[in-house]
This record gives C-alpha cells, structure tokens and sequence, in this order.
C-alpha cells in the first residue's frame, strides 16, 4: 500500500470518529431534554376537590316551645233548680211539683226529694202517689213527647197554721210541662198543703184535702188509713194501699 492510500483510509476513519462522536453527543441531549421536560398530567389523572356536601346535615338543636297557657275556665252555668240559700216556702212548693211532674211525665222515675222533703208517716203516701202516677205512664204511655219540665207560679198560698217551729200552708202551684209541639206548652195547677220545718226548711207533713180526682184522695189515702186503722204500721200500711192499687192498675188500666 502506497503512502496516498494510507493518508486517504486515515481521513476517512477520522471523519467516521468525528460523526459518531457528534452523534452521541446530540442523543445525549436529547434524551436529556427529554427526562427533564416535565409529562403534562391530563385532567383526569388529578383528584377532585371533594367539594360535595356531607350526606349526613348535622341535627338542629331543639328550639324551646313556649309553655301552652292553661284555658281560662268557663263560668260553670248556674243550675236553676239548684237548692237556693235563703229557701222560701214558694220555692218549696213550687220545686215539690217540678220533680213530681218531672218524674211522672219526663223521667218515668220518682226524684230525690231527700233535700227538700222529709219521707215520714205524713209525707210517705206523697211518694207512693207519685210512683202510681208514673207506673200509669210506664204501662199505658202518655198522650205527649214531654221535652221539659219547669217551676211555674205560685198561684195562692194561704198560712193555714204557724209557730216558731213550723208553718203549714195551703198552696195552688203550677208546673210548666212542654212538648215536642211548640205551640201546645201546658201549664198543669196542683192543689196541696205542706207543713214547713222552719228551721230546716224542709216539708215535714203534705197532704191534699181538696182534690178532686187522682190516686192520692180518692184511692190511695183511704185505703191506707183503713189499713193503719185496723193495726198495722204506716210503713205496712202505706205498701199494702200501693200494691193493691198497682195490680189494679195492671188489670183495669186505672
């Protein structure tokens, strides 16, 4: 090999060297631009903010209710036929009547007389007029649908007899009785004596000396006097006149 060849195969292996010298070089940098370049992160790759609102609220404290005011009590509505302070003779007789006539048309049972009335050997066969005035009612019916029953008039009241303990009175009471028939009130008058406890202000004695139908003077008064005359007490006596007068009742109407 001559001395030309040489020196051309030396420049061509320098040049090589040279171009991969230059190419190592520029790979180098470029990879290391590249792992120094920072990955872009999408926007899916970032967690979101947790901006929801807890599921669960927090409980409200309880707000104070204000404490409910007690309700003013209504004025309870007098009775009427309440027992009255001072008691007269009038209210008495009067108020007698209105249970009388209340039981025997409204009730059909005999009232409690226990506040106004003394039940004794001069006032029991008052109690067993009644109870035969509302057995007629209960057996037979009446002719009215009886809706209310009040106090009426005194009418007359006549002082038959007084003391310091007692007075005895003849008196005309009346006792309003109304229907279902709003044109057809009836005002019923009832002829009668009592004695009065002054002190108590209770009936101690009633009778009827003046009547002129019912049970009371033409049946039940002489039939239990009979029976008290012939020996047996006025308790017995009195029962005995009502049974009879009730079996009456059953059988005969009257």
């Amino acid at each position: 090999m001559n001395r030309s060849t040489k020196s051309i195969i030396s420049l061509l292996l320098c040049v090589v060297a040279l171009f991969c010298l230059v190419s190592c070089k520029g790979t180098g940098s470029e990879q290391t631009a590249a792992n120094n370049t920072p990955v872009p992160v999408t926007e899916t790759e970032i967690p979101a903010k947790d901006t929801e609102e807890p599921t669960e609220k927090p409980t409200a404290l309880p707000t104070e209710e204000a404490t409910p005011q007690p309700a003013e009590t209504p004025e309870p509505t007098p009775d009427p036929n309440e027992r009255p302070d001072p008691v007269t003779v009038e209210w008495l007789a009067a108020e007698l009547m209105r249970r009388y006539n209340t039981g025997r048309y409204l009730t059909l049972e005999l009232a409690d007389y226990s506040d106004i009335m003394d039940r004794n050997e001069d006032t029991d066969l008052f109690y067993y007029d009644n109870q035969l005035e509302i057995d007629m009612y209960r057996l037979y019916g009446g002719p009215r649908n009886v809706l209310e029953v009040s106090r009426g008039e005194i009418g007359q009241i006549d002082v038959v007899s007084e003391s310091e303990s007692v007075i005895t009175v003849h008196v005309w009471a009346t006792t309003i009785v109304i229907d279902d028939d709003p044109i057809s009130g009836d005002s019923i008058g009832t002829d009668f004596r009592i004695t009065v406890d002054k002190q108590r202000m209770v009936i101690i004695a009633y009778d009827r000396p003046y009547e002129c139908e019912g049970y009371y003077r033409n049946d039940l008064k002489p039939l239990a006097m009979r029976y008290r005359n012939q020996g047996m007490s006025w308790q017995d006596a009195d029962k005995k006149a009502y049974d009879e007068l009730y079996a009456r009742l059953e059988s005969e109407g009257y």
